[in-house]
């Protein structure tokens, strides 16, 4: 028993020592059976890298098939051949004629024999030039070294039909380099050419300064190579290297890898596998966010190509979401000048504003550029901002206009107390008699040509929304259609005019003056003709859309820039030169405004123009009852007046005496005030006295309607009436009186004013 340590122990030596030689003996076989395989490998490559220069040959032979190539041609072809990435090793192509001079080479740049090299100088090449030609087949020169680039320059020749060869010059050194490039060979390889006993080197590895353990002979061509193979990690002598311990202590360290390896990778697997799945579902939480997103996310790559885009990036840049993606990005771009140019990504577009041209039309965009975060292409953000822009746009304009109607409107204040005075004196001398008939002729003149003057001031008191209406509904369609024949004759023989309006219902009722849609339809077509050269036409559209009424006027004239159409609304601008007052359109816009609507302008020079209204319908308007006249009204102005006091409010010294002259000629007892202060003390002296106020709506210091609050607070029923030539502060935003208020405007005429007050008393009572 007590040997048995010791047998124990010399079993396990020897077991050991048989676990060592054995696998020594494993280890070198292997090494001997790679190193077969290896050089075996490598004869293959080599060999078939040589058949591949054959069939260079071949292509060169066939290019030389048309005698009439010229050298440019020639050099051109052989480029496309792509030497020597294509054909390891071959530095030119080489055409040598019967003589054995050397007639062309490419490329001649790099070419050892160039064109004029007589080969047959050359004695191996002229020993190659002769197997090629006997053997009718493809010959390998012996190597030469060359003194100028220090490499192997070796020929590969193939006989050509006019007694002539092509070759190929190939670098040995290049050409061992390149099949150890592109081969899976593990160590070094060494060629040498052998005649006979001796052997001259051709080219060995960069790094090869181990001996070689093993070698063989290959053909190559016509002549006979050998191959030296070094294994890149040479195997050691493990009898002498190795220990028994160390092998033991190797085994159990190995086995102890093995087993963290395959927990390490099982556990790997894992990981992997929940990581894909979490990957998978954070793309999908991404996707969903960008295409839920209405700001246009569009990813770029390094090419230029669209890598992924979200639903909004279609919709504001015109096609299917995702049809983009693997096509160049092509965003339009709209210059200061209006020209386009194709965007450009670049780091400074942060928070850039932009007009991008789209399928459906220029959208204004906020764009934002920046790196994604594998840096392997751009994000592009572009935040549509065109509503904004709209409304901003509409917003000035609202603006423009408000100011400029406040100043036409007090403008259109002093031209009425001008007028008023001047029609109604002239009212009152073409009421008497002893007046010629060439006197009262040219008064007459004078009055028409104040009344030209009022419609003026009128038309600015519109554009400043100072003009009273009349609203009602009113059948839009049946409008127009009543119109028709007068906008013929506006638009004239030259130009082709139609009217399209709906023949069933709903009925396109709108709530506004009919003067003033009128006015709206006769201006719209008369700037129509006038855009239209002859051929032209116009067209007007009555349409409803939802809730709203629809109409258009639209010509094939001229058109318009983007300058004159943003100013196409403004008072006193034209660019009719030498005629017109630049108040049509501004009335225009006025009315509809007034009426609740909205009117847009489409043009473009050379492609016509557009004028758009869009107005509320309204229920149709009802049958109206017609009532004639009975003829009393002349008579009730004298019995009105019989024993009445007017007290007269005006601060303008002319009219207030015109007025007080008026009235007192119809009977009236008259007390004038110039003021609110002194209307309000002649008031006190004697309110019963006071039968109605006549009051002009702006007054120093208090206004018209502030005093008439007063006097009708102490004095219920007192009848009032307005009169104004500018009705700020009395009239609403859209140009209506408050209820049971009575006005009348300036510049009046006499007997407007006798009947106005006429009715006034004629309500009170």
């Amino acid at each position: 028993m007590g040997n048995l340590p010791w047998a124990a122990a010399a079993l396990t030596v020897l077991a050991l020592v048989v676990v060592w030689i054995w696998s020594s003996a494993t280890l070198s076989r292997e090494a001997n059976a790679r190193t077969a395989g290896a050089l075996e490998q490598a004869r293959t490559v080599i060999g078939g890298e040589l058949l591949r220069h054959t069939d260079l040959l071949r292509a060169g032979a066939a290019l030389l098939a048309n005698r009439n190539v010229t050298p440019e041609q020639f050099e051109r072809q052989v480029a496309l051949l792509e030497l020597p990435r294509r054909y390891p090793g071959a530095v030119a192509l080489t055409v040598v004629d019967q003589t054995g001079i050397v007639r062309r080479a490419a490329p001649i740049a790099v070419a050892e024999y160039p064109p004029g090299t007589d080969l047959t100088r050359v004695p191996h090449i002229a020993a190659a030039l002769d197997v090629a030609t006997q053997s009718n087949g493809v010959a390998l020169s012996a190597p030469a070294t060359s003194e100028q680039t220090g490499s192997t320059i070796m020929f590969a020749f193939a006989a050509i039909g006019n007694g002539g060869w092509i070759g190929v010059q190939i670098s040995g050194q290049r050409f061992l380099d390149a099949v150890a490039e592109h081969s899976s060979v593990m160590g070094d390889i060494s060629i040498a050419d052998v005649v006979g006993d001796q052997q001259a080197p051709i080219a060995a590895a960069a790094l090869a300064d181990r001996k070689p353990v093993r070698s063989t002979d290959m053909p190559a061509l016509g002549r006979r190579w050998q191959l030296a193979y070094s294994p890149e990690h040479p195997v050691l002598a493990t009898r002498e290297r190795v220990l028994p311990w160390l092998l033991l202590a190797v085994g159990a360290a190995a086995a102890v890898v093995v087993v963290l390896t395959l927990l390490a990778q099982a556990r790997a697997r894992r990981d992997a596998v929940t990581m894909a799945i979490r990957l998978s579902e954070s793309e999908a939480r991404r996707d969903r966010l960008l295409d839920a997103s209405p700001v246009a996310i569009i990813e770029v790559a390094r090419d230029g190509r669209v890598a992924n885009e979200n639903a909004a990036a279609g919709a504001l840049l015109g096609h299917e979401p995702g049809s983009a993606v693997g096509r160049q990005l092509s965003v339009d771009v709209r210059g200061p000048t209006g020209g386009r140019s194709s965007l450009e990504l670049a780091s400074d577009l942060n928070g850039t504003p932009l007009v991008i041209e789209t399928p459906h039309g220029a959208r204004w965009v906020v764009a934002y550029c920046t790196e994604t975060l594998a840096g392997m292409g751009r994000l592009l953000v572009l935040v549509d901002e065109s509503e904004r822009h709209r409304l901003e746009e509409r917003l000035t304009e609202a603006q423009r206009m408000e100011a400029l109607g406040l100043l036409a409107g007090r403008i259109a204040h002093d031209f009425n107390n001008l007028l008023t005075p001047i029609g109604g004196y002239l009212d009152l001398v073409l009421s008497g008699e002893g007046l010629n008939d060439d006197d009262r002729s040219m008064l007459d003149e004078c009055r028409y040509a104040t009344e030209r003057a009022a419609a003026l001031v009128s038309q600015i008191l519109t554009v400043g929304r100072q003009h009273v209406v009349a609203v009602r509904a009113v059948d839009a369609a049946a409008a127009i259609r009543s119109l028709a024949g007068l906008l013929t004759q506006i638009a004239g023989p030259g130009i082709a005019f139609r009217v399209h309006t709906p023949a069933e219902p709903p009925v396109p009722a709108v709530a506004i003056d009919p003067t003033g849609l009128e006015q709206v339809v006769v201006n719209l077509v008369t700037n129509a003709r006038d855009a239209c050269a002859p051929g032209g036409a116009v067209t007007v559209t009555v349409t409803v859309e939802g809730p709203l009424v629809v109409l258009s006027v639209a010509d094939t004239g001229a058109g318009m820039d983007d300058a004159t159409r943003q100013r196409v609304f403004e008072p006193f601008f034209t660019t009719k030169q030498g005629h017109g007052t630049g108040l049509g359109l501004a009335t225009v816009y006025a009315i509809v405004s007034g009426a609740g609507g909205t009117i847009e302008v489409t043009s473009a020079p050379g492609q016509g123009t557009t004028f758009t209204i869009r107005l509320p319908l309204v229920d149709p308007p009802a049958e109206e009852a017609v009532e004639s006249p009975d003829g009393s009204a002349a008579a009730g102005q004298a019995e009105a007046a019989a024993g009445r006091t007017v007290l007269l409010v005006e601060d303008e010294d002319q009219v207030r005496r015109l007025v007080q002259r008026i009235l007192r000629r119809q009977g009236y007892r008259v007390l004038a005030a110039a003021s609110g202060e002194e209307a309000q003390r002649l008031y006190a002296e004697g309110p019963d006295h006071v039968d109605l106020l006549l009051s002009d709506v702006r007054l120093p210091g208090i206004s018209g309607p502030e005093l008439a609050s007063a006097l009708t607070a102490e004095r219920a029923g007192l009848p009032v009436v307005y009169m104004s030539g500018y009705t700020e502060g009395l009239v609403s935003d859209d140009g209506r009186l408050p209820p049971g208020t009575m006005l009348l405007t300036k510049p009046f005429r006499a007997d407007e004013l006798a009947r106005q007050i006429a009715e006034a008393f004629a309500d009170g009572d």
